[in-house]
């Protein structure tokens, strides 16, 4: 009888301490959870510091190609740009007529070409 008793304190004991470990795990792994977990705080945070970034470059890229378009808009053949394409020609094909100076100045359009 007494041993039984003893097995029933001590279960009653291990339950006691039982129950809490399991809730503190519970509430230890949902704060991690919450806050580093797929869906977390901390991972919300960095993905939207990444969609600023993305759209900050999307900002720059159709600068970009509105430069572009309108280079390539002034040779096209119904509309042809004749002195810009002679520009570009002597930009990038080393010739020169004779008794020809060329001056390279720095492009305003942000074409580093």
């Amino acid at each position: 009888m007494a041993r039984k008793r003893q097995r029933k304190s001590l279960r009653r004991r291990f339950l006691r301490l039982l129950l809490p470990f399991l809730l503190l795990t519970f509430v230890t792994y949902t704060v991690h959870q919450f806050l580093n977990g797929e869906r977390g705080v901390f991972t919300w945070v960095d993905l939207r510091k990444q969609v600023v970034m993305f759209h900050q470059e999307n900002t720059v890229l159709k600068a970009r190609k509105d430069i572009l378009e309108k280079r390539v808009n002034r040779l096209h053949p119904d509309r042809l740009d004749e002195d810009f394409l002679d520009e570009e020609i002597r930009r990038r094909v080393p010739y020169l007529k004779p008794n020809e100076l060329v001056i390279y100045l720095p492009r305003d359009d942000g074409d580093d070409d």
